[in-house]
């Protein structure tokens, strides 16, 4: 036993080595939850949920509204559902509340009011083609339908894109403003208008009485060949500043199209009567500034892959702390048959965009831009990898400082394109995807093929509806019969760790030093953030790597007892628990049940994963970390060396050690 744990102490120095080499880009320091939203009820559905949107309620994080193209699961024609879920994005259920011809909409999205709790929804009414409304309920988890603010039935509006937020008044009175892009394309040249159809709905109470006060406003002063192209995208500041981007057609009568990349500015709140004409370009003058111009965007008839493009793939987000620091991502075509996402950001309000992107990702579509109220800059999107039968979509999450010097690189989901090949629907995928930042946490949401194959997604993965992993089946209701492969919408939500590991914020003074066969020593330097009194509460702990042990161990040979939850006992030699806490807990900062016990040889942990961190279907033990951290200054400026070793059983402490004599 004592060799063969040896043996896997030794191996796992390696790995844990070569993980942090290879690793080096991902974010750390942050947990991942991914979730399919479609629930257990509807485990028969086939359709392609595509073109996802979703909206987190601030005032209230543990409500959480979502969108897709999802028919109503009862058949009824009169209404159409969204996503709903009441404990943080866990669970999911769907709530027919919104007004339908055909049991489902067009193009919809959502947003909630900073703190009015207020969900508002601009959707293209299903069974009505163009016939745009939009929407508002306080209570989105009962049955009652959406109160209807506008209903635009006499004018062709195509791709409302809600932005909702809470702000005050001259008076301090909070109001609820709404800025929905979307594109008039009823003044497209072949209907006889003249082909400026960016623009953005406006309210500055949308929470008072319907109509509440919504207006239309067109922001682009220039000439366009056709039209604009669909998607307009806007970014509100608390200050009055409104962002508004989109794509203005130029020349070209088919794809593809040449396009000049535009931001418009108001500061304040879109509220005047020459609204989004606070930021003039230095060619022409004009309100609008191009960031880009002359690009030239596939779209109309064009797909990647399996999905189609439609020159919806633009994003504009500003920083909560400063709304002269504002990002924009879109997507053009660079050499001759590629899809390539820009990242750029702008310091002066939208005014300069330097002649370089921030990032550039070939073959990419979707953007989603987010800011923290740290600074982070979050960038999602799906990029088209390989070709032929072995062509793979994957949905990226990027972040970033302020200062933009590096980005890390985390693959949410990888799926073969082929699974988007029996679709009934175009867009497969959809014309765009959302993350909202909340706080420090990231929340969003993506369509993605419905396969459950673990490996498809690399943080990790919970299904509601019934899945089996191990033959990779998707199952009915009943769990009786196969469900063929589809797309569904997949939320996620990436916080900040509650428990930050030393090693992370000062990686330059950890090391994990191997000593011979027969031991695995921790080494707990000084530790350096002694600047402030003691206790230094903002000072994390030292994490033992507690996954990568368990890992090795079911590869050693133990994976029928590490499957079956085992206890386990880290044996402590040379540990001082007057001088250092040891505990073990989740990731997020659960308290997992544990004791320690003093024996002839030193201390020993023992505990065992608790039921969520738990799952002999999805890999055993998930997020568990041991932490060791000073109780005092002495030992927080002196640190600590102690030898662990770790042992196994169905046992607790007491019945393990007479078993073991």
């Amino acid at each position: 036993m004592k060799n063969n744990l040896s043996i896997y102490m030794a191996m796992l120095l390696v790995m844990v080595l070569h993980s942090a080499t290879i690793q080096a880009q991902a974010l750390t320091g942050y947990n991942f939850q991914i979730v399919n939203m479609m629930p257990n009820a509807q485990s028969n559905d086939i359709f392609f949920d595509s073109e996802t949107n979703v909206a987190v309620n601030p005032a209230n994080t543990n409500v959480i509204a979502g969108s897709a193209f999802t028919k109503n699961p009862t058949g009824a024609t009169s209404s159409a559902p969204i996503y709903i879920s009441s404990d943080g994005g866990t669970t999911w259920s769907l709530n027919n509340i919104l007004p339908s011809g055909n049991g489902m909409t067009g193009d919809v999205s959502v947003g909630f009011a900073t703190s009015s709790g207020n969900l508002y929804a601009g959707i293209l009414r299903g069974g009505s083609s163009y016939r745009c409304m939009m929407l508002r309920t306080n209570t989105p988890t009962t049955s009652a339908t959406m109160t209807t603010l506008v209903d635009r039935s006499t004018v062709t509006v195509d791709q409302p894109f809600v932005v909702a937020t809470t702000i005050n008044d001259a008076s301090a009175i909070p109001r609820d403003r709404i800025y929905s892009g979307d594109n008039l394309y009823g003044s497209r040249k072949s209907a006889g208008g003249n082909g400026r159809t960016a623009e953005v709905m406006v309210s500055n109470d949308a929470g008072s009485a319907p109509p509440s006060g919504i207006s239309n406003r067109l922001i682009n002063p220039r000439t366009a060949f056709a039209q604009d192209m669909p998607a307009i995208r806007t970014a509100v500041h608390s200050s009055g500043v409104v962002y508004a981007a989109y794509y203005r057609w130029t020349s070209g009568a088919s794809s593809p199209f040449t396009c000049d990349v535009m931001i418009a500015r108001d500061d304040n709140f879109a509220s005047g009567g020459s609204p989004f004409n606070n930021l003039n370009d230095g060619g022409d003058g004009l309100a609008g500034q191009k960031v880009v111009t002359g690009r030239s965007v596939p779209a109309f008839g064009v797909s990647m892959g399996n999905n189609r493009l439609v020159a919806s793939n633009i994003a504009v987000a500003v920083n909560p702390n400063n709304s002269a620091n504002v990002f924009i991502g879109w997507c053009d075509r660079v050499s001759t048959n590629d899809y390539t996402l820009h990242f750029r950001r702008s310091t002066n309000s939208g005014q300069g965009w330097g002649s370089s992107d921030w990032l550039t990702v070939t073959n990419a579509t979707n953007p989603g831009i987010a800011v923290a109220n740290n600074g982070k800059v979050a960038l999602i999107y799906q990029q088209f990898t390989g070709s032929g039968s072995s062509a793979r979509w994957e949905t990226h999450l990027r972040t970033a400082g302020a200062s933009g010097s590096s980005f890390t690189d985390d693959i949410l989901s990888s799926f073969l394109d082929t699974d988007l090949s029996a679709s009934t629907i175009s867009p497969s995928l959809g014309d765009y995807l959302e993350i909202q930042a909340v706080g420090n946490s990231f929340y969003g949401v993506f369509p993605a093929s419905n396969r459950p194959v673990m490996s498809n997604f690399p943080h990790s993965v919970t299904f509601q509806r019934n899945a089996d992993f191990a033959s990779n089946q998707l199952r009915n209701v009943s769990n009786t019969a196969n469900v063929a492969v589809s797309v569904d919408p997949f939320f996620f939500k990436i916080s900040p760790s509650l428990i930050l590991n030393i090693c992370i914020v000062h990686p330059e003074i950890c090391v994990l030093k191997f000593i011979d066969l027969d031991k695995y020593r921790v080494h707990i330097p000084a530790y350096p953030c002694l600047r402030c009194p003691w206790p230094c509460l903002q000072c994390p702990p030292f994490e033992i790597p507690f996954e990568e042990i368990y890992q090795q161990a079911i590869r050693d040979g133990h994976a029928k007892t590490m499957l079956s939850n085992p206890y386990f006992h880290l044996s402590l030699n040379g540990y001082n628990p007057v001088d250092f806490d040891i505990a073990v807990t989740s990731r997020s900062g659960e308290s997992i049940k544990q004791e320690i016990n003093k024996t002839d040889k030193g201390y020993v942990l023992t505990f065992r994963a608790s039921k969520s961190n738990f799952s002999n279907i999805k890999g055993g033990i998930k997020g568990l970390i041991i932490t060791v951290q000073p109780k005092n200054a002495q030992a927080a400026n002196k640190g600590a060396e102690f030898d662990y070793r770790l042992n196994v059983s169905d046992y607790q402490l007491k019945e393990f050690m007479e078993r073991d004599r």
